[in-house]
């Protein structure tokens, strides 16, 4: 996976696309949802080129964009965007604590897209839960086990091997506390 996120991040664009009103669109909702404030110290967990929290800034604090891909999030530019902290880690490193984060816990995060790539979800789910101050939220934002994109075939097979079922996804965060939730997009 490292290698292959390495290889696509300089045409990234080329091969997600979204319509010019869907990134505004769907970072207001996450923040919404996680009822972000200007205080919040926030992680964007497996961020990629951080599309989702450039749209949320400003705020008090910097945004972490947390990525395993260097190549990813050297999109970001150099140096990135006020507001933006560019880390490169893995959902599983800040789980167990071995990422170097700017803050001992955080008020809220999400995983846009991004829980499929989670080995053991309900491990990592738990950890990054843990990683949250009382009253704190984690949001996982998903599509659902099967699409109707226009795919050939055997990508649409890979996709639906690949992608982790909602609802057990909804066990492990109602598991890891009731401030965690899931969206399905």
């Amino acid at each position: 996976m490292q290698e292959h996120y390495e290889e696509l991040a300089a045409e990234y664009d080329e091969h997600c696309v979204y319509g010019p009103d869907y990134v505004p669109w769907m970072a207001s909702r996450i923040a919404e949802a996680l009822r972000l404030g200007p205080t919040d110290r926030i992680a964007d967990i497996g961020c990629g080129r951080g599309l989702f929290a450039r749209e949320v800034v400003p705020l008090r604090h910097p945004i972490l964009d947390v990525d395993p891909s260097e190549a990813m999030l050297s999109q970001l530019g150099a140096p990135p965007p006020v507001g933006l902290t560019p880390i490169v880690a893995s959902a599983e490193d800040v789980a167990e604590g071995r990422a170097q984060l700017l803050y001992e816990q955080l008020d809220a995060m999400w995983l846009k897209e991004s829980v499929h790539h989670v080995a053991d979800p309900a491990h990592t789910l738990h950890g990054l839960a843990d990683r949250l101050v009382p009253g704190g939220r984690l949001r996982v934002v998903m599509l659902p086990a099967t699409i109707q994109y226009p795919l050939f075939e055997a990508a649409l097979a890979r996709f639906e091997e690949l992608q982790p079922d909602p609802a057990g996804i909804e066990r492990h965060l109602r598991a890891a506390g009731d401030r965690s939730q899931l969206c399905r997009t």
